[in-house]
């Protein structure tokens, strides 16, 4: 999966939040394929895609198949609080010409 808006500069800030969480590379790859080795996240990665993509098309059946996973209706609504700055950051910096510091080390 390429880079849905193609913002580096937020692309790092995130792989570099997953290292620091201690997230293996291989988990931090599928993600960026829009994944997880774990069905449970696997489902609200996708989830979070859709809100992203096409978030007139979210059904019903959807939420409760989050919630079979063992999603709270708190954490799934928290999904839709995080794509919206993240899709307003990303396009700032994008607008901006904010680029990764070509020093950085990940």
């Amino acid at each position: 999966m390429e880079m849905v808006q193609g913002c580096e500069r937020c692309l790092q800030s995130h792989i570099d939040a997953a290292r620091g969480l201690r997230i293996g590379e291989d988990e931090i790859e599928l993600a960026r394929h829009g994944t997880s080795s774990g069905p449970r996240y696997a489902a609200m990665i996708a989830y979070g895609l859709q809100v992203y993509r096409e978030p007139t098309i979210i059904s019903d059946e959807q939420i409760e198949a989050l919630r079979s996973h063992g999603f709270s209706d708190r954490e799934i609504a928290d999904v839709d609080g995080l794509v919206a700055p993240n899709v307003l950051t990303g396009g700032f910096n994008l607008v901006a010409g904010l680029q990764s510091d070509p020093g950085h080390v990940a």
